[in-house]
């Protein structure tokens, strides 16, 4: 697997190398956790469905940014406590954290790198076996990709954020923190859109001011955004 990732590591930008390691070592991590692997490095011809299967089954389940909220337990200890393998007692505040699973489509994004890797090795008839990894895959369908990106406020969450005394009676140590909330509610755009609003942004067009969105996470985000 290793050598076989150093390999697509030289096709690929150098902007994309590490997040491509980061997700690719992840996944073999799990993967060695499934097969027992206490060496340097996995070779694909040993990896059987059963294995793969196992694999999506331990990272589907895997908590959303787990360096960050478990920083002491190593991927083995997620994986140990996912198929609760040693009867641990879990805590609630332990479970919480196990609840919140990343999305299909970052699923995908760790699927890729190492299904990429086993892809080169049979396109150049390096291994013979068949692909057992040709359904460690995440079809993102548009139903999924629109539940994946979460939920509108309701009308009724609304009024407790913007009816909180904080807002009421403006208790704000800085500026933006009044304001980023108000110009997410009235225009939709992104955070990040609002966030990276310079003074030289607010434009007056046709007498009605305007706020000129300029960097964007897509092309059709790039707009001009009326204040009313």
């Amino acid at each position: 697997f290793v050598r076989y990732k150093r390999k697509i590591e030289g096709s690929i930008q150098e902007n994309q190398v590490i997040p491509f390691k980061e997700k690719f070592f992840l996944t073999y991590k799990i993967l060695k956790y499934v097969m027992n692997c206490e060496n340097d490095e996995l070779y694909i011809e040993d990896v059987t469905v059963s294995d793969v299967n196992k694999l999506k089954f331990l990272i589907e389940r895997y908590p959303k940014n787990a360096p960050k909220i478990l920083p002491s337990y190593s991927v083995k200890d997620i994986c140990c406590i996912i198929e609760d393998k040693n009867n641990l007692t879990i805590d609630n505040q332990l479970i919480e954290k196990f609840s919140d699973t990343m999305s299909p489509k970052t699923l995908l994004n760790y699927s890729n790198p190492i299904r990429n890797c086993v892809n080169y090795a049979v396109n150049n008839k390096r291994i013979l076996n068949n692909n057992v990894f040709s359904h460690f895959n995440y079809n993102i369908s548009k139903k999924l990709k629109k539940e994946s990106e979460g939920k509108p406020f309701t009308d009724e969450e609304l009024k407790i954020i913007f009816n909180h005394e904080i807002y009421l009676e403006k208790k704000f140590d800085k500026n933006f923190k009044f304001w980023v909330p108000i110009l997410l509610l009235y225009t939709g755009a992104r955070l990040n859109e609002i966030c990276n609003l310079k003074i030289t942004d607010l434009k007056l067009i046709d007498e009605i001011y305007c706020i000129d969105v300029s960097k964007s996470k897509t092309e059709a985000g790039i707009r001009v955004v009326p204040l009313h």
